[in-house]
């Protein structure tokens, strides 16, 4: 099957930010050479092996997609992928915790819990980015909530943010979402997932 780019959104400002395609399963061998392939962290190892010295962003997604697990779960993961090889660690944010952005008590909470999955990567490797992954359409209704993801994710020390929803679709919804994002992420990079279309 081929496939091909969709159209982007006019309004999403792409000097700004990280456009990732779904393809769909990755090979890596002579000729066929991603840009940058996502595991989950049994395939972490793996995956570093076969990527070899290749020019191939190895991203390794923890506790995708519910973001659910407990803070000790997730530290285990991200720090069992940097020992694993990886170059970069995504952590799924909880869709739930939107709704209570703006308990200070609760905010904090959040943002000392990714801090310290964050310095426990940083232990290993400095040089690993570390991004915090959301499913973003389910949060365009909350007012203000990009501003706050963001302000999060500089707060606990991360890297990124990664807009994600499994396979968006390419709506105004999720446009504002990823305009939001990159509105107030100064300091931060921005990776938008866009689906491939195929025939």
């Amino acid at each position: 099957m081929a496939s091909d780019r969709p159209m982007i959104p006019s309004e999403i400002p792409l000097d700004r930010v990280e456009l990732t395609y779904i393809d769909g399963p990755a090979r890596i061998d002579e000729g066929n050479c991603p840009a940058a392939v996502c595991v989950g962290g049994a395939y972490t190892r793996q995956t570093a092996g076969m990527i070899g010295n290749a020019p191939i962003e190895l991203v390794t997604l923890v506790d995708w997609p519910q973001g659910l697990a407990k803070t000790t779960v997730r530290q285990i993961e991200a720090v069992a992928a940097a020992k694993d090889g990886t170059h970069t660690v995504e952590i799924a944010l909880c869709s739930a915790f939107v709704w209570t952005l703006f308990n200070r008590s609760f905010r904090n909470d959040v943002v000392r819990e990714l801090a310290s999955i964050v310095a426990t990567v940083r232990e290993v490797s400095r040089e690993i980015n570390v991004r915090a992954t959301l499913n973003t359409w389910e949060y365009v209704e909350q007012t203000n909530a990009m501003r706050e993801i963001c302000l999060m994710a500089r707060e606990s020390g991360m890297d990124g943010v990664v807009a994600a929803a499994g396979v968006p679709t390419l709506d105004l919804a999720y446009e504002n979402a990823v305009k939001g994002l990159v509105e107030h992420a100064e300091g931060l990079s921005v990776k938008v997932i866009l689906p491939c279309e195929t025939d």
